[in-house]
């Protein structure tokens, strides 16, 4: 039993324990601290019993106290550039009087971090009437019946008065009435003692419009049993005022009234603000990625470039930094240091972006790696900077692969791949699997955006301006490119052409293409050639794991020839052509082009003077057409490879042809194609 009470007793303790521990802590506010303000200081505002929320919020009793002796209309004010308190009617009102040396309470009021509690106070007769209403009241009761009106008797009144009564009474004195009482009051302040009497007077008789509410006022505030009121008739009061308030003691609560009124501050502003007691960090993060300019896959010895990156300061404080730069390493390994020129004294405030921008230049061939990184003004470095919205990991870091300028360039215009798992210098990208077979053949298995790049080479542009290459496809897509470049690394789509690729079904025996690329046309084709690409498509199958492209050589040659069947076009010139045969056959008009299946991107182009070495064949049109010869008006219908006249016009009607249908061919004869 001992056991068991010892245990007990223990359980119970434990309990209470935790519990009182859970309360302790569940009452103290977490990271968030009420801060009060005021403008003129004619009011204060405190908070009492403050407890912890929510996770990020507190609630805490709101305490205002007046500290003049006049009254003040206060409101509730909602600052739209300001993160407002949200709290109903219920919990503060937003329009009320406080009177001299009153205070408030108002409960239970929730504080989120940065919220605002603000109160405007005032007491002009134009923005605030309710309150100089109860400063007329006040100096009513003070010169009348030698008392003060008190914020208690003021509750009383609120309670009992009809609102429409107090409206109209506040509408009263915007008026004449008011005029009165500030000249009473200001000869109170000057010692005018007759003077401020006869004020007083003129201010009493003034309110004659509104006698049936001053007695709703005197009522509410004493009571019909009061004694005052058992002695003196109301009328009596009103009529015999003057001889009232000669009595000299009567004027002191006046005076005491009229000098605080003019003493305090006409307005004033008070607060309470929530905020974080989080210790204020800043927070760096890259803003925009790092960039190199020119932005090559190989750069050379001695070449210059241009890196940039951007900075912001996500946190809570500014920073200044020592240092900003883009750090690198060479081929030497960590000890290689490889930095870009650094930027000093950066000063990053809140919410503000700095944009870095750094140069370096290449002095070694091999493996270099850069990356973003700042230094703190106590001499801390950063390499590891957060990063900002959208971005990744590598765009914080670079790797690049520097070439000498002293590499002999391969001066061959052929590559054959003769020995297996020999590439001749050509690198392969963009693919899942890559070799050079038995067979003579570099084979890739493409992925997305393949491409076969050639050795750093040295062409002179005016002794070669094509590239040929013999290839199979098994690839779906039929989008090929060709590029070159000038010694800069980098490939452009300017520098290029398109080609189509000729694609062999699955399952059937390969069909080798021989492609020729004329590229003397180009405007970059000038020159020095320092390298060559091919993209034998724009993306591979990644469901069809047997769509290999297969390249059995590469070469540049000096394009005099054209290649049987290709299309061709020359520069300027709009005609599109069918070489065959030996002839230049052009097509009759671009509608006739495409019905006969031809697409524009398959077209080649080649100077005048090329074209110019071989005679026009007759011109094609299709199957099922009509056609007019030049000069001639009989219309012929192109049928089963025939020229067949059409003898009438209403045969011409009767078979439901239009004159818009007729294409005019020159006289020449013409090469019939059958099937459209």
């Amino acid at each position: 039993m001992k056991v068991k009470k010892v245990l007990s007793t223990v359980v119970f303790l434990s309990m209470v324990f935790l519990l009182m521990n859970g309360l302790a802590f569940k009452a103290l506010p977490q990271n968030i601290d009420l801060i009060s303000y005021s403008i003129n200081d004619a009011f204060r505002i405190l908070w009492e019993n403050r407890q912890q929320a929510k996770d990020n919020s507190v609630t805490a009793d709101v305490v205002i106290s007046n500290l003049t002796g006049t009254w003040f209309q206060v409101e509730l004010e909602f600052n739209q550039s300001q993160h407002n308190v949200v709290v109903g009617e219920d919990k503060i009102p937003y329009v009320f009087l406080m009177g001299p040396y009153q205070k408030k309470t108002f409960k239970n009021i929730e504080f989120f971090d940065m919220q605002v509690l603000q109160f405007d106070a005032r007491r002009d007769v134009e923005r605030a009437p309710a309150a100089f209403a109860m400063l007329s009241i006040d100096m009513i009761c003070r010169g009348i019946f030698s008392t003060d009106f008190s914020p208690e008797q003021f509750r009383d009144l609120l309670f009992n008065t009809s609102i429409e009564g107090f409206e109209v009474a506040g509408d009263a004195l915007k008026n004449d009435t008011a005029a009165s009482l500030i000249a009473c009051i200001a000869a109170i302040a000057a010692g005018e003692t007759e003077e401020a009497v006869q004020s007083f007077a003129k201010f009493v008789f003034s309110l004659k419009e509104s006698k049936k509410q001053i007695w709703q006022f005197i009522k509410a505030i004493w009571g019909e049993k009061d004694s005052i009121l058992n002695t003196a008739n109301t009328a009596r009061v009103l009529g015999d005022i003057i001889n009232l308030i000669e009595v000299p003691e009567k004027l002191n609560l006046m005076t005491i009234l009229a000098d605080v009124t003019f003493s305090a501050p006409t307005d004033d502003q008070f607060w309470l603000t929530a905020k974080s007691n989080i210790p204020k960090l800043p927070q760096v993060k890259i803003a925009s990625p790092l960039r190199f300019t020119p932005n090559k896959s190989t750069y050379y010895v001695d070449d210059v470039i241009t890196a940039d990156f951007g900075l912001d300061n996500d946190g809570s404080k500014a920073i200044a930094l020592r240092q900003v730069l883009v750090g690198g390493r060479g081929p030497g390994g960590e000890q290689d240091v490889q930095d870009f020129s650094p930027k000093t004294d950066v000063f990053l405030g809140l919410g503000t972006c700095y944009q870095y921008q750094g140069t370096l230049k290449l002095t070694k061939p091999g493996k270099y790696l850069f990356f973003c990184i700042y230094q703190t003004q106590d001499g801390q470095w950063n390499s590891g900077i957060d990063l900002g919205l959208g971005l990744n990991d590598s765009d914080g870091v670079k790797n690049i692969t520097v070439v000498s300028n002293a590499v002999v360039p391969d001066n061959r215009i052929s590559w054959e791949f003769n020995t297996p798992r020999n590439f001749d210098g050509w690198s392969v990208e963009g693919a899942s699997d890559r070799a050079v077979d038995f067979e003579g053949h570099l084979v890739i298995n493409p992925d997305r955006d393949p491409r076969v790049s050639s050795p750093f080479v040295s062409i002179d542009s005016r002794l070669y301006n094509a590239v040929m290459f013999r290839m199979v496809s098994y690839a779906d897509n039929q989008q090929g490119q060709i590029y070159f470049n000038r010694g800069t690394g980098d490939y452009n789509e300017i520098d290029t052409a398109y080609f189509t690729v000729y694609t062999t079904q699955r399952n059937r025996m390969p069909e080798w293409r021989d492609y020729l690329i004329y590229l003397g046309d180009k405007p970059g084709w000038t020159g020095t050639i320092k390298g060559i690409r091919i993209d034998p498509a724009s993306n591979g199958n990644f469901d069809n794991p047997y769509d290999d492209i297969a390249i059995d050589w590469i070469r540049l040659v000096k394009s005099t020839d054209l290649v049987e069947d290709s299309l061709v076009q020359t520069t300027g010139n709009d005609r599109a052509y069918l070489f065959q045969k030996g002839r230049l056959w052009p097509f009759s008009n671009s509608q006739m082009f495409e019905a006969l299946g031809y697409r524009w991107s398959d077209i080649a182009f080649y100077s005048t003077e090329v074209l110019n070495k071989y005679a026009l064949g007759p011109t094609i049109i299709a199957e099922g057409s009509l056609i007019k010869k030049n000069g001639d008006d009989n219309v012929y219908l192109i049928e089963n490879g025939r020229m067949r006249w059409i003898a009438s016009l209403s045969i011409f009607q009767q078979k439901g042809f239009k004159d818009d249908d007729i294409y005019v061919v020159p006289y020449q004869g013409c090469f019939i194609i059958s099937g459209s």
